[in-house]
């Protein structure tokens, strides 16, 4: 018995429809992956500030920290030759006392451990340890790298260095715990500055920016963004960028300034109004015949299903074409048209 012979027309159909399966197939996991990476991000809180109280600060004070210890606020300066810890009225912004750094030093930010405050230097690679009282050096330690902003939680020290990075040391020994990179909707988030501790959160100032980020420590995630533009008077002259964050746990109140700020702010913060943009008559009834606007992860699986249907029709149509070509191809070798006989003579 002659085995039955498989046409050509139902190869191409059968390779054409196995294909097309294969290209589903490889389509999904991909929108799959994307739609769940979509909804690991998180987007934070957004925020904005509002003046509650306003004090002079020091317009010649390039201000690196600012932090409160039971009731009494203090700042540190920075620039060579100008860097200094010192305490302030938080009353009416009056400087109480000051020390000077080393003119060779950049002084950075500040946190209190205890009745200790631990002062950073930019690239000296020194922070320095005074008793908060008196001001007198008790302790040095050292690092490598540059410091920046500096805030203390549990029994850590929290320091950053201008990247998105944020290193956690030992408040004793300053040995480095651990570390963690800072994310924003999924992105890394440089340029973190000046730090304060609240709540369990870590506030940071963006450098460079009216930006203020509130920082997940358990995975670097940005929760909140505070959008604080509009705190520097508009007649202020030789003023430079937002930098410094103060939390009063007694009165429980945020303080901000900046560098060479002639004002301090104390401020609270609220979720933005959102007014609805005009709309005229003729646009409201052209929007309300069409349809409504399909989220970002719905407009990729649209997108996906209608390339993989496109890809499939091709197929089809290319293995319909060589089927067509086959079955020609048969004709003519049954029927060839040579215009001779079959017969001999």
């Amino acid at each position: 018995m002659v085995p039955p012979c498989i046409s050509a027309p139902a190869l191409n159909r059968g390779a054409a429809w196995g294909l097309s399966l294969l290209i589903i197939l490889s389509i999904l996991p991909e929108m799959s992956i994307s739609e769940e990476s979509e909804q690991n991000v998180v987007h934070p809180e957004q925020l904005i500030v509002v003046i509650e109280e306003t004090i002079p600060h020091d317009s010649g004070a390039y201000t690196q920290g600012l932090t409160f210890h039971q009731g009494r606020l203090f700042e540190s300066t920075g620039l060579r030759g100008e860097s200094t810890l010192r305490e302030i009225n938080p009353d009416n912004g009056e400087v109480l006392r000051s020390i000077n750094l080393n003119e060779t030093e950049f002084g950075e930010g500040i946190a209190f451990v205890g009745d200790e405050v631990v002062m950073l230097t930019w690239t000296s690679g020194h922070a320095y340890r005074y008793l908060f009282d008196t001001f007198e050096l008790v302790g040095n330690h050292s690092y490598d790298g540059e410091g920046w902003g500096l805030c203390h939680v549990g029994n850590q020290l929290v320091m950053s260095n201008g990247s998105d990075e944020l290193t956690f040391r030992n408040d004793t020994t300053f040995e480095i715990m651990g570390n963690i990179n800072v994310t924003l909707n999924g992105t890394s988030l440089d340029n973190l500055n000046e730090l304060e501790c609240i709540e369990g959160l870590i506030y940071a100032n963006v450098y460079q920016t009216d930006e203020i980020v509130v920082i997940d420590p358990g995975n670097g995630v940005v929760v909140m963004q505070i959008d604080a533009s509009g705190l520097l008077p508009e007649n202020a002259t030789g003023a430079e960028v937002l930098n410094g964050i103060a939390w009063d746990v007694e009165s429980q109140s945020l303080w901000v300034t900046g560098k060479k700020w002639p004002v301090m702010h104390r401020i609270s913060l609220t979720v933005p109004s959102v007014e609805p943009p005009p709309v005229d008559d003729e646009t409201t009834n052209q929007s309300s015949n069409e349809e409504l606007p399909l989220s970002h992860s719905n407009d990729h699986l649209t997108i996906s299903i209608w390339l993989g249907l496109m890809i499939i029709a091709v197929i089809i149509l290319i293995a319909q074409q060589s089927a067509h070509q086959a079955m020609n191809l048969k004709d003519v070798e049954r029927n060839p048209r040579n215009g001779g006989n079959s017969d001999g003579d």
